[in-house]
């Protein structure tokens, strides 16, 4: 009985933490779902395809020779949000446009935006913020193309401005920082989880851990107890 109530009471006390994780991710940790295309060969032949374009999503990519395209098919009425960002230290300033049906109805021209900084606390990593475009569109298929004057350079275009964070999304994100950290950003991988990431990293292996730690430990404490009346 002392067993089965120490491990409901550890289950308890993991859903509490993974709890006040949600929370801090809700209350704005976390500002995008990353999702690294840098990696990819992009073009408007073969684009990066934009799910649910509303749900707030930060392209991570590189200008390589040549624009990358996004695609947004979507079969009902909704709010269009992009913003382009680079890395504090990235010289390029690529601009962006929107178009449907070939035509484009919207152009922020790099070289030409006020770059605000910005900071974003979940990964803990410095930007200029760019241009964004925001209102409600049309059902359709729409067309992002990101370039810059000589086609070379980081950016982070990002989609949608809902915040949607399931415990897979953030298991996902934080898989995916080492090599945001290292591959986009130029880091230590040790570099990934000096943040807040971190904090919810070591809550999220904690939840996991505790209960089978407890279990382990409960288990070597009652054959220990009966070793010692069976001497």
């Amino acid at each position: 009985m002392t067993l089965i109530f120490m491990y409901k009471k550890s289950i308890k006390i993991s859903g509490i933490l993974v709890g006040l994780m949600f929370f801090g991710v809700a209350a704005g940790a976390l500002a995008h779902q990353p999702r690294l295309v840098f990696d990819q060969e992009i073009s408007a032949d073969d684009p990066v395809v934009i799910k649910n374009p509303e749900i707030s999503q930060a392209y991570y990519g590189k200008l390589k020779g040549a624009p990358d395209y996004y695609q947004i098919a979507v079969e009902k009425d909704f709010d269009l949000y992009v913003n382009i960002l680079v890395p504090a230290e990235e010289t390029a300033r690529p601009s962006f446009s929107i178009s449907r049906g070939g035509e484009v109805f919207f152009l922020a021209d790099g070289q030409q935006t006020d770059w605000e900084p910005f900071f974003e606390k979940f990964a803990g990593d410095n930007y200029l913020q760019g241009a964004e475009f925001k209102l409600p569109v049309g059902a359709g298929e729409y067309e992002v193309k990101v370039f810059s004057t000589d086609n070379y350079g980081r950016y982070a275009l990002a989609v949608g401005q809902r915040e949607k964070f399931g415990l897979g999304e953030i298991v996902k994100t934080l898989v995916a920082l080492p090599k945001l950290k290292t591959a986009f950003f130029g880091q230590s991988v040790w570099e990934a989880y000096f943040n807040q990431a971190g904090l919810y990293l070591g809550v999220l292996l904690l939840a996991i851990a505790g209960p089978i730690i407890l279990v382990v430990w409960l288990i070597n404490k009652i054959k220990k107890q009966k070793r010692g009346r069976a001497d």
